[in-house]
């Protein structure tokens, strides 16, 4: 049993079928390194400090096609593990990987945030016109004033957004392109995250199985991997894409500027415990906005990675409502030494229920 794995480029010199020698070697020794360790991991359990021959995964590389540039690796998998994600696909392990370490950039954010704002201007203008809504169409617009008031994008509000605004070409739209790049381009990034998250779905059991702490030092290894497998972007492509399949459906795209961040910022090796203010979730992503009360730094976003989703999702509904909450995150940082996002690890559970007795579960209204 195998799967195939690919990495294709586009734009520039590789739409014709052609990548600087030097970047293409180098783009491929960081795929095989990015893969290997992944699967390594899907293995033992264990993140390699090194790939080396013993770890016996053999990679074989197919010939490429003219008509852009596919990097295809064909994956022996084993499937008798020992280990929790013995039932995980490697491509659903890559996927996840990579929803770890891919994020919007502040720009695309700020640009969604702008829109957001000039298109619920929009609305009200027709409202005051008694132009009418039906129930779907209120319903997104709901969805967008959430994420307005939240100062919290969240995939599915976002693309609501971008619906509406091409239905009814909204001058929101001219925010998106001046600050937010090509809207074609922002709505595949988009839908490419929703529907990576709605592909874990089958999988949690297997994903929620595994440590955090081990799914993060996963992430902080791979993201120099990704770097090298997006040198081609410097001179002879403009996007990378990672696929699965004979069909290279695409699990994954990148541009030079968004493959930059992944590995321009890096993990905290230890947690801090601190008072917060969770200002907004969104459970369907886990991602959110906090305070970090002692250092009053406003705003900064946080996630929550898929396979704590479940473990956190009452601990965080309770903590929302509270003025602070004790809370252990780990921060993101930039080259700098900047704080750019946190990851949240816990809520202690005396905490989330200080504010009040816990409900009886055998009582009914």
């Amino acid at each position: 049993m195998a799967e195939k794995l690919s990495l294709v480029f586009d734009g520039k010199l590789a739409t014709s079928g052609e990548l600087h020698f030097y970047e293409y070697s180098r783009a491929a020794y960081g795929f095989a390194r990015f893969v290997s360790t992944i699967e390594s991991f899907r293995r033992t359990g264990r993140v390699p400090k090194r790939i080396v021959q013993a770890a016996n995964i053999d990679l074989l590389i197919k010939a490429p096609r003219q008509g852009s540039f596919p990097i295809d690796i064909i994956a022996p998998v084993a499937t008798a593990l020992g280990t929790e994600l013995a039932g995980l696909p490697l491509k659903i392990l890559m996927e996840y990987v990579m929803q770890q370490v891919q994020r919007l950039l502040p720009g695309q954010e700020n640009a969604l945030l702008r829109a957001a704002e000039i298109q619920l201007e929009v609305e009200k203008q027709r409202t005051t016109q008694l132009i009418s809504r039906d129930d779907a169409e209120t319903a997104r617009l709901e969805l967008i004033q959430k994420m307005f008031a939240d100062q919290n994008v969240t995939t599915r509000a976002s693309l609501s957004l971008i619906e509406q605004a091409q239905k009814t070409n909204s001058i929101a739209l001219d925010t998106l392109r001046e600050q937010g790049g090509e809207i074609v381009d922002l709505r595949d990034r988009l839908a490419l995250i929703e529907k990576r998250e709605a592909s874990f779905q089958e999988y949690l059991p297997e994903i929620e199985s595994v440590d955090d702490n081990l799914m993060l030092k996963l992430s902080s290894k791979v993201r120099p991997q990704i770097a090298e497998m997006a040198l081609p972007l410097r001179k002879s492509a403009s996007t990378m894409a990672l696929t699965a399949g004979d069909e290279r459906v695409v699990s994954a795209r990148l541009n030079r500027a968004e493959a930059q961040d992944i590995n321009s910022r890096h993990l905290d090796a230890e947690s801090m415990r601190q008072k917060i203010r969770l200002a907004a979730y969104d459970r369907d992503t886990g991602v959110g906005k906090l305070d970090l009360l002692e250092s009053d730094l406003k705003r900064l976003s946080f996630s929550v990675p898929p396979g704590a989703r479940t473990r956190l999702r009452s601990k965080i509904a309770s903590a929302i409502d509270q003025e602070e909450v004790h809370a252990s995150f780990r921060l993101f940082r930039n080259q700098s030494g900047e704080i750019t996002s946190a990851v949240l690890d816990e809520i202690p559970e005396a905490v989330a229920a200080a504010d009040g007795p816990e409900e009886d579960p055998g009582r009914s209204e």
